[in-house]
């Protein structure tokens, strides 16, 4: 099991289903519903050093979120990925974005009737997949080379390309 010593900044906190969370059943059942069965992990964010950043349901994308609740650690293995590029993009996310409501709707609605690549949203609306999506290709690592980053949900993260899953974090409490 790793611990918080252990993350660098960059790194992917992907968090798994639990039950014991009201808010994540939502999403939960999305994409149970989307995959046809439970998925893996159901939020996603990028450890900035000092705390994580993540696209909210209430504020778009900020810096400290907690959720207190077990998550893979992913990290970028691409050779040349440029982190402070990507950390400034995402830092400068912060507090002038929204949650995308309309596209978490949208991409569950494709994605149930099969739709791909329809469309790129505007990059002032974020789910937390398409906010860490994002990060990534501004960092140079190209996790998702056949998908907008406004199409990808967290279940997506599992196969992820050039990201590492370095194993298992108990919870991020910072």
């Amino acid at each position: 099991m790793l611990t918080l010593e252990d993350l660098k900044p960059g790194d992917v906190l992907a968090y798994y289903v639990d039950p014991n969370f009201l808010a994540f059943l939502g999403i939960e059942a999305a994409e149970a519903f989307l995959l046809g069965r439970r998925p893996t992990y159901v939020h996603v964010s990028v450890w900035e050093g000092a705390g994580e950043l993540t696209a909210y349901t209430d504020s778009g994308v900020a810096l400290g979120g907690k959720y207190p609740f077990k998550c893979a650690v992913l990290r970028p293995m691409t050779p040349e990925w440029e982190l402070e590029k990507g950390l400034a993009w995402a830092r400068g996310r912060i507090g002038k974005t929204t949650y995308g409501w309309l596209s978490f709707l949208w991409i569950y609605v494709l994605r149930k009737l099969g739709v791909r690549r329809v469309l790129e949203w505007p990059n002032d609306s974020f789910i937390c997949s398409s906010f860490v999506a994002k990060f990534l290709e501004h960092a140079g690592v190209l996790a998702f080379p056949l998908m907008f980053a406004s199409e990808i949900i967290p279940e997506d993260f599992t196969q992820a390309i050039g990201l590492v899953n370095l194993g298992d974090l108990d919870h991020v409490a910072v």
